[in-house]
């Protein structure tokens, strides 16, 4: 579309952006340069703080996931994705975004992402849900990946609440 006003400087004085007409904005700044986001991203990174938020600027255009089920944009610290058919598009950074590539990302056994990045129980720690099992990170324990079946049981006992607290290894 069409621009939609002037070009802006960021929130953070570092970088600029160009909003267009259909929803979508292109962001620039100097460690990242330019890239195009729109859609369900868009409206998540706007929900997130945009640059100022946990995923920074992104690094690259919104592109097909690696699966082919889903779009994606990359950023500095992780990744916004959505699966066809979703209503919303979920972000994942830092030590669980790391560990999910690990896994393949949304190729792999874990599939795509079922929620945000959240705090766990008492602010100790930080997790994902996937459509095949989680990621939990707790500095000082590290990052695990739980898989399902595994991660219903877990579940049914209360995940972090229960008695079986945070785990300490990968399934």
């Amino acid at each position: 579309g069409k621009p939609v006003g002037a070009e802006r400087v960021c929130d953070d004085k570092i970088g600029h952006y160009q909003d267009y007409d259909g929803g979508a904005s292109i962001y620039w700044a100097p460690s990242t340069g330019a890239h195009l986001i729109y859609g369900l991203i868009r409206n998540k990174w706007i929900k997130l703080g945009r640059e100022k938020g946990p995923n920074g600027y992104p690094t690259t255009d919104e592109s097909n996931a690696g699966s082919g089920k889903g779009r994606y944009n990359n950023f500095q610290q992780g990744t916004i994705i959505w699966k066809k058919g979703a209503s919303e598009a979920f972000s994942v950074y830092g030590a669980i975004y790391n560990k999910w590539g690990d896994t393949g990302l949304d190729s792999g056994a874990l599939g795509f992402p079922l929620s945000d990045e959240q705090s766990t129980v008492g602010n100790t720690g930080r997790f994902n849900d996937f459509e095949h099992g989680a990621i939990y990170y707790q500095p000082g324990k590290g990052t695990h990946v739980i898989k399902s079946p595994v991660l219903e049981a877990w579940t049914l006992v209360g995940r972090e609440y229960g008695h079986t607290t945070r785990p300490l290894g990968d399934t």
